[in-house]
């Protein structure tokens, strides 16, 4: 911001010098308008000012650009944070629940289901632990000759 400002006073003293030294009378033209003569220095505030005037309004775009930018940047923080707020509190929430894996959820549920299925009359068997596998496992093969 200094910089520009420091460029802009510049700016201003060279045109001041240069309307100071140019006092001689001219006719401007642009394409079928003709002025009456006027002081060189008239014509140079005024190309300074139409300047100064279409540098501001560009500036005035980028500026509305960036502040829609940052407003909808700003929304979506406050969102992200009450989204973030709602996960920590289900977060303490679910640290008082009791925990348990969801295979542990499934298998439990797996059980209820197979024992509603045997209509609770059959227990569910059992599989053979690693003594009875390993026998099962090494039992001889007999083979016909």
């Amino acid at each position: 911001m200094a910089a520009y400002l420091i460029g802009a006073l510049i700016f201003a003293a060279g045109v001041a010098v240069f309307v100071m030294q140019n006092t001689a009378l001219v006719s401007v033209r642009f394409v079928n308008w003709v002025s009456p003569e006027v002081s060189v220095a008239v014509v140079a505030l005024a190309a300074a000012l139409l300047g100064a005037l279409i540098a501001f309004m560009l500036d005035s775009i980028r500026y509305y650009k960036v502040a829609k930018k940052m407003k909808d940047l700003m929304n979506a923080n406050r969102r992200l944070e009450k989204e973030l707020m709602k996960l920590r509190k289900n977060e303490t929430v679910a640290e008082e629940a009791p925990k348990t894996t969801p295979l542990a959820m499934l298998s439990g549920k797996m059980r209820k289901e197979l024992q509603r299925l045997e209509g609770k009359s059959k227990p569910l068997e059992q599989s053979p632990s690693s003594e009875e596998q390993e026998q099962l496992n090494e039992s001889p093969v007999q083979t016909t000759e």
